[in-house]
């Protein structure tokens, strides 16, 4: 998601809020199906934000992390971070426990400590 976009999806929510804030001073309820249908639309809303927001990840993902780490599993990730670890001790990066990091998270951090290995290099 561009900064546009998170601009004006900021001032969606501000809008809606102040629309909703507004129709309850006034007293406007709404029936249990205006209120259903309320939801869901904010809840399709949400889902098509997440979506672009995984495409844009994605996206930079493509551009940032070389292919060959971008098609690596898990287990194969944590297993050569593992052993980055092991061959340079003293190196220092922002998370240890990579249990707690998204599998992107660890693609990056790989690329990261590749990327730094080489210029050393």
């Amino acid at each position: 998601m561009n900064e546009q976009q998170k601009k004006n999806f900021r001032i969606y929510e501000a809008v809606s809020h102040e629309a909703a804030m507004d129709a309850s001073e006034a007293g406007v309820d709404l029936t249990d199906e205006e209120r259903a249908e309320a939801y869901r639309f904010a809840e399709e809303f949400r889902t098509s934000i997440r979506a672009k927001r995984r495409a844009d990840r994605a996206a930079q993902m493509k551009e940032r992390v070389r292919p060959s780490i971008l098609v690596m599993a898990r287990d194969a990730v944590e297993r050569w971070l593992r052993e980055l670890f092991a061959a340079y001790p003293t190196a220092v990066i922002a998370h240890r426990d990579l249990t707690e990091l998204s599998d992107d998270d660890l693609r990056t951090a790989l690329e990261d400590a590749l990327t730094l290995i080489e210029r050393m290099s």
